[in-house]
């Protein structure tokens, strides 16, 4: 019975008091208690209904995160821009030796070998990567020169009777282009296809040194033997000179030690004209020359006529011995020691 009684007294204020009712309302102090047919919901004192308040508010909470993520984004940029330094650093880190080869060795007919080059090292990502690379590579008989000399002077090649002293000089030098088709496949990785261009020349001879009183035979044209005796001394030289100047296309392999160190070799062609046949002849005195038991005597002096005779007949028995060997190329083999970092 009392508890109707307390009912019926609050409907009673809340009908009669409106002002009574809006403080009533706990935890919406904004919210008025007026309605009217056309709005029914309770309204704040904008006019706003409280759905309307509530995804102002979270629009207004959006909006300063975005504003802040704003202001992140601009300090970051503001550091960076007041230390370029560290964009130097960046660019500087990603430079790397990876790859770079130093090279030495010998050669067949190149003598001493030496190279430098690049292979791109290896890249999951890249399916070219690590198939290509370069070089320079040089080759020189100048530091054996000496060594050479020496030991064919103390062991002469012996050919009808008269002793010949080898003669080898020449250097050349090419850039190639390495291709490895395999990539990085273990055993088949360091097999390369080479392709370049050389240029340079090699000469290959021998000299014939009489002194006073000795004597050497040569053929003419037509096949008689020409008796040469020297009254001073003489030295005749022959060389078959080429001039390494063109096209290269080769094979290769490197062969890993430890480390970076490798063994390699390398064997191709330059294309080139045929090498030349070159005789020559210098000395002091006379040389007696003895033909069908006649004998004339003449200086030795390439302009006389009788002593070129003689040049002409020594190149042209080269030429005819030599015939195989004046191809249209010149072959390089070489082996050596590289270390690629």
């Amino acid at each position: 019975m009392k508890k109707q009684i307390l009912t019926t007294t609050l409907l009673s204020l809340l009908i009669t008091t409106p002002s009574m009712a809006k403080d009533a309302v706990v935890g919406f102090p904004m919210v008025k208690t007026i309605t009217n047919e056309t709005n029914p919901k309770p309204l704040n004192p904008n006019g706003e209904t409280l759905t309307d308040s509530i995804k102002k508010a979270q629009d207004a909470k959006k909006s300063i995160k975005k504003e802040e993520t704003k202001i992140t984004t601009d300090e970051i940029s503001v550091k960076k821009e007041a230390n370029p330094y560290e964009k130097y650093k960046e660019e500087e880190s990603s430079f790397s030796i990876d790859g770079f080869q130093l090279g030495v060795g010998i050669g067949a007919l190149g003598g001493v070998n030496a190279q430098i080059g690049y292979r791109i090292p290896q890249s999951s990502k890249n399916f070219w990567k690590n198939r290509f690379g370069f070089r320079f590579d040089y080759n020189t008989w100048t530091p054996l020169e000496n060594q050479i000399n020496k030991f064919m002077e103390d062991n002469p090649i012996e050919i009808d009777g008269n002793k010949l002293t080898a003669i080898i000089e020449g250097k050349q030098f090419g850039g190639l282009i390495d291709f490895y088709p395999f990539g990085n496949t273990w055993g088949l990785g360091n097999i390369r296809i080479s392709g370049g261009y050389y240029t340079g020349d090699f000469s290959i001879g021998a000299s014939l040194n009489k002194n006073a009183n000795e004597s050497f035979t040569m053929k003419d044209e037509e096949g008689h033997e020409i008796q040469y005796t020297v009254d001073g001394n003489a030295t005749l030289t022959a060389l078959m000179n080429y001039d390494v100047t063109g096209p290269y296309a080769g094979i290769g392999f490197d062969f890993a030690l430890f480390w970076g160190l490798k063994f390699y070799v390398d064997a191709g062609l330059v294309f080139t004209d045929k090498p030349n046949i070159i005789t020559d002849i210098n000395g002091k005195g006379n040389l007696e020359i003895c033909y069908n038991s006649s004998c004339e005597t003449h200086p030795i002096d390439t302009d006389n006529e009788e002593i070129q005779q003689l040049l002409n007949d020594t190149k042209r028995e080269y030429e005819k011995e030599l015939d195989e060997l004046r191809k249209g190329y010149f072959p390089m083999a070489k082996i050596g020691i590289l270390f690629r970092f």
